[in-house]
């Protein structure tokens, strides 16, 4: 039975119960209502009946009375008169009589009052006979007595009525009372049955409703639970039939998913054993979780072994160095990025005592608010492409240092024929020689900039830093290229910070400036502007230089600062490529970074930090 047939059993019954309860004491009351009105009419008949045959009985007697004293005719007029009504009323009070004391007593009342019309009837006869005996000793000794024994049977007959009467009160009060208590006795039995029964099944209910209630509890805290029994066929039962089939579908889910989790854990250890690049998952403390055997190659340990040993075990200060900072604050210079990923070229000594490079790639894992910080360290061995560079450098540098030579001879030369009087001015040798010359300075600029390069590569250019106002930076580089700017008809605005701040810089940080500023003017066309400026970033200083040029290109932003690089597209021509790439060395010698923001057409802003001194560093 289902639980709402259930529910309008209980209703129904209980509606029932009070329904039947209701009619059976309106029946009742209404029955002793009629039994009560029957009674007493019946009784207030006999008692007005008895009442009106004494005084019947009354007239009769004045009507005696009236013969005695002379007056015949109209006693004896009144007195049949009276007698008419007597027997009428008692053929009355004989109809409503039922009870044998009532009955007697009307008996008795007809026996006396008989012998007492009688006796009237002989008052008449002894006149006539002449007879001797007084008509008063006559009524006085047969009629008088005959009319007291008809009058008392009348008076103890209303007596006897009204005895009845009251008895018949006490005794419907009695019933009254009797049929409310087993009204209320019914109702209260009934409802209570009811009651009762709904009572069970809504325990029932209940307490399949508190399993349910358990079991979704535990389903989501710890995920499992167990099933519930269907004890019955009605709506709890269907529920708790469709939360088994809930946890069966769960548990088959759960199991498919933790095979595909167990497939995909095993693919992500066959890639990563698969890759040559070491790579390593460690978290804020510089733990290690996770690491493929590549990683733990370098270390000289298995991929197993290395885990849980701290980075610091290792030897590895600057890859744990490189950790912090990208798990670090929000003020750290990778968040001014924009970029959570993390590169720096290092050198690691092996167990067996050879040095090897490495390119140091740190990204952050994506993490859950309320889980640890993660990151991860992708080690790629560099050795093979740095020995190669190394062979580069050293073919510029030598190359570099056998051009300065000739360059120097040749710009001598087309100084001395461009000053000479013997060209005429004009002429077409006269122009051969500028171009000459001209091409000569722009090699010589090449040449210096391919030894610098190669200087700060092999680290032979010092470093002497020292505690620099940021402002008189900007403010060196404003002067420096105010008649360029002028010349080529772009504004250069400088915008200094609001506060004083200042910086642990060496002064070869004005090359940065240079290069960014230069590149800048050759990319802005006339009427354009230059902001350059700077902004307080935690530990660090970020300086800024924003032009209004043609911009680069998103894909290109990167490539920019690699060697020998060049923007495709429009603006001049004829550089080596390398001014970035040196800007990017400096940069990165002080600590810091260097980035672009910019899209193709709407001009570039070049970003790089430089560390704040500190005040002890100041003095």
């Amino acid at each position: 039975m289902s639980l709402k047939a259930r529910l309008a059993l209980g209703c129904t019954l209980m509606g029932l119960v009070s329904a039947v309860v209701g009619l059976s004491g309106l029946y009742g009351i209404q029955t002793l209502q009629r039994t009560t009105e029957r009674l007493l009419t019946r009784n207030a008949k006999v008692s007005n009946a008895a009442e009106k045959m004494v005084a019947a009985l009354e007239r009769q007697d004045s009507a005696a009375l009236l013969y005695l004293l002379g007056k015949q005719e109209l006693g004896t007029r009144l007195f049949l008169k009276s007698q008419q009504e007597f027997l009428g009323w008692y053929a009355k009070a004989k109809e409503n009589a039922m009870l044998a004391s009532e009955t007697g007593l009307l008996d008795v009342l007809g026996t006396k009052s008989r012998a007492y019309s009688e006796g009237f009837f002989k008052l008449g006869g002894l006149a006539l006979e002449g007879s001797t005996t007084p008509r008063t000793e006559f009524y006085l000794s047969k009629m008088y007595p005959a009319f007291m024994a008809a009058r008392q049977a009348g008076n103890d007959l209303q007596a006897l009525i009204q005895r009845q009467t009251e008895r018949t009160r006490i005794a419907l009060r009695a019933r009254s009372r009797n049929l409310a208590m087993f009204v209320a006795l019914v109702f209260f039995v009934g409802n209570a049955a009811s009651l009762g029964l709904m009572m069970a099944w809504g325990r029932r209910v209940f307490s399949s409703l508190q399993r349910l209630e358990r079991s979704l509890k535990d389903l989501a805290d710890s995920g499992h639970t167990g099933k519930i029994p269907a004890e019955s066929a009605d709506e709890v039962g269907q529920l708790a039939c469709a939360f088994n089939g809930l946890i069966e579908a769960l548990e088959s889910r759960e199991h498919q998913n933790t095979e595909r989790l167990l497939l995909g854990q095993k693919r992500l250890e066959q890639v990563l054993e698969g890759i040559r690049d070491g790579i390593l998952v460690a978290d804020a403390s510089g733990t290690i979780v996770l690491a493929n055997k590549a990683a733990a190659d370098i270390w000289g340990l298995t991929a197993h072994t290395i885990q849980g040993k701290h980075l610091l075990e290792l030897k590895a200060e600057e890859p744990y160095a490189l950790l912090k900072e990208a798990l670090g604050s929000e003020q750290s210079p990778s968040s001014a990025a924009n970029n959570p990923l993390l590169e720096r070229t290092m050198r690691l000594t092996c167990p067996t005592g050879t040095s090897r490079h490495f390119l140091l790639r740190i990204s952050r894992l994506h993490q859950e608010p309320d889980e640890p910080s993660k990151a991860v360290l992708i080690f790629s061995d560099i050795t093979r492409l740095k020995e190669l560079d190394q062979l580069k450098t050293e073919f510029f540098q030598s190359a570099s240092h056998e051009l300065r030579t000739p360059l120097t001879s040749i710009l001598m030369g087309a100084g001395l024929l461009a000053e000479s009087e013997l060209i005429p001015e004009g002429s077409t040798e006269k122009r051969l020689v500028a171009a000459v010359r001209e091409d000569a300075i722009r090699l010589r600029r090449i040449v210096a900039d391919l030894i610098d390069l190669s200087r700060i590569e092999v680290g032979k250019i010092p470093m002497r830093f020292a505690s620099e106002n940021a402002a008189s930076l900007l403010q060196q580089t404003e002067r420096l290229f105010a008649a360029q700017a002028e010349e080529r008809g772009v504004s250069l605005v400088l915008e200094p910070p609001p506060s004083p701040l200042w910086v642990w810089a060496d002064p070869k940080i004005l090359w940065v400036f240079s290069n960014l500023v230069g590149n800048a003017l050759r990319y802005t066309q006339e009427g354009g502007t230059i902001r350059i400026g700077l902004k307080d970033q935690g530990a660090f200083v970020v300086f800024w230089v924003l032009d209004t040029g043609v911009g680069i290109p998103k894909e290109q932003q990167e490539a920019i600062f690699h060697r020998f690089s060049q923007i495709e597209g429009p603006g001049p021509s004829g550089a080596l490529g390398i001014g970035l790439a040196i800007a990017r060395d400096v940069v990165e010698a002080h600590g810091g970074r260097i980035w672009v923001e910019s899209a193709s057409g709407s001009g570039s802003t070049f970003f790089f930090t430089v560390p704040k001194s500190t005040p002890l560093e100041r003095r």
